[in-house]
């Protein structure tokens, strides 16, 4: 395996523990860590890490990032209207941790994520 892993997703028991591991990775960069169904800071040391445990460990399992559509892309900007996200592009960016020039870019769990946050937004100002 390269130093930097692939983009897309891993899921791992870690080492010491047996928890599990859950990471995405993007454009070369840890861009979400889980452990145990929590949600992990992601600092460089971190990435740097989790990119040499992905080397040795066994039972390591991988999916590759797939990008939603044109068509799921139009609907996310009409469900992020709705919510009342204003723009959509610095929004996806802020969740995602990286620069969002499209919704097409997103994959599928990013847009979950978006689209549970905005949701999440739009309940709390309700309230």
């Amino acid at each position: 395996m390269n130093s930097i892993p692939a983009d897309g997703f891993y899921i791992y028991p870690a080492p010491m523990t047996g928890a599990e591991i859950v990471t995405h990775w993007k454009d070369g960069r840890m861009v979400s860590l889980t452990h145990s169904g929590e949600a992990q800071h992601v600092t460089s040391l971190a990435a740097a890490h989790v990119a040499h445990e992905l080397t040795y460990l066994e039972g390591v399992i991988f999916t590759p990032s797939v990008t939603i559509s044109k068509t799921e892309a139009h609907d996310l900007h009409k469900a992020l209207a709705h919510a009342g996200v204003q723009d959509h592009y610095a929004f996806a960016s802020f969740i995602c941790g990286v620069p969002v020039t499209s919704l097409t870019e997103l994959c599928r769990q990013e847009t979950r994520d978006v689209l549970a946050y905005a949701q999440q937004q739009r309940h709390t100002h309700a309230a």
